[in-house]
């Protein structure tokens, strides 16, 4: 009967609206206005360009810092809920809200935290480098611009740059609270800064993947002002990105594409081999980047917008997450298609992970076109 209880108040509502049905239970505090951007279309070497890569205006919603009193929230994908059990429609990743399957959460037994906590996770965004840079740390930025103190943080901190990038934030080790495994938490009070996701979802007849709709500039700010600090101008750096050490998005031909650029005066560089410092450090003295469609690209919001940046796409995968920070942030960027080669290490067919082929006459069109 308890069990049938906890399902049958198992509802779902926008937070803002919770509140305001809640005065006395809950509070939120804006940070950020609504506004609405415009993005210059990209320009290539041939004039063809993406649909998704054209000009387009979105509009950036407000961002909000919120405080519920024993608030609820499950700790590994983030999802809150009020203290009798109604999820905030605000607080997934889900095109359909997870709640759909009742069955799987248990809202009964929360583990009671004292203090003022902090759930910042986002599943299954928590160890990936793109989601947790842009759509997880920046969340410790609505926090702190709200004024709301916080005793723990639940948020992943087990890769080195999650690590350095919460000590450089001031949040120490013994402040975080360990996301796994999934579990129902209800603090004292729970604080929910707003989730950052923004994908649409596209198919195409090769597939399906994720587009992002729209960058905030607030997050790039966050970046340099927390950052930039610890860095130090040197020569500028033509720079070229490797995936040879990952499992998937590798250029085939890339002893071929090296012997391209050398002469031009590129170094190739594999990022997962240096430390968060060193690569902010790189793209901080980047005059041009070439690099294929990777997280790594993230690093551009340490670059000025003087740099030029050369991304590299297999042709059935055409994600726009990178170029959308590049027109953000007014870098001169343009994009090149190579040829998408089966990934002999996973059996599906998956456009994540095909391997791209780059002829060297496209690039050097491309390398031409951007003036490198």
């Amino acid at each position: 009967m308890a069990i049938l209880d906890y399902l049958m108040k198992a509802g779902s509502i926008n937070i803002s609206d919770w509140i305001k049905n809640n005065p006395d239970k809950g509070y939120e505090y804006l940070i950020y206005e609504e506004s609405e951007v415009d993005y210059p279309s990209v320009k290539t070497y041939n004039n063809q360009v993406c649909e998704s890569f054209k000009t387009k205006s979105e509009k950036i919603p407000s961002f909000y810092a919120r405080s519920i009193k024993n608030g609820k929230g499950f700790t590994q994908n983030g999802m809150a809920l009020s203290p009798d059990n109604v999820a905030f429609t605000d607080y997934t990743t889900d095109i359909k809200h997870p709640l759909r399957n009742k069955m799987k959460y248990k809202f009964n037994n929360a583990e009671k935290l004292s203090g003022k906590v902090a759930i910042c996770s986002v599943e299954p965004n928590n160890l990936n480098y793109f989601h947790w840079m842009l759509e997880i740390f920046p969340r410790i930025n609505l926090i702190q611009k709200s004024g709301l103190e916080v005793d723990k943080y639940i948020i992943s901190n087990e890769k080195p740059f999650q690590k350095y990038l919460l000590e450089l934030i001031g949040i120490k080790e013994n402040q975080v609270i360990n996301y796994q495994p999934n579990r129902l938490i209800q603090a004292e009070e729970l604080i929910i800064p707003d989730m950052l996701n923004n994908f649409e979802y596209i198919q195409t007849n090769y597939g399906y993947y994720y587009n992002t709709r729209y960058f905030p500039a607030w997050i790039a700010d966050f970046y340099k002002n927390l950052v930039l600090p610890h860095l130090t101008k040197s020569n500028p750096e033509r720079i070229y990105i490797s995936r040879k050490s990952t499992d998937h998005r590798r250029i085939t031909n890339e002893p071929e594409v090296q012997d391209y650029l050398r002469p031009l005066g590129f170094k190739t560089y594999y990022l997962e081999e240096m430390s968060f410092i060193e690569q902010a450090q790189l793209f901080y003295n980047a005059e041009a980047i070439i690099a294929p469609h990777g997280a790594g690209l993230v690093n551009q919001i340490f670059c000025d917008n003087k740099v030029k940046i050369i991304e590299i796409f297999p042709y059935k995968y055409l994600c726009n997450s990178l170029q959308i920070i590049s027109r953000a942030l007014n870098h001169n960027y343009t994009y090149i298609l190579g040829n998408s080669v089966k990934n002999k290490l996973f059996d599906e067919d998956w456009l994540l992970v095909e391997d791209v082929y780059t002829e060297i006459e496209k690039l050097d069109k491309a390398v031409k076109f951007m003036g490198i």
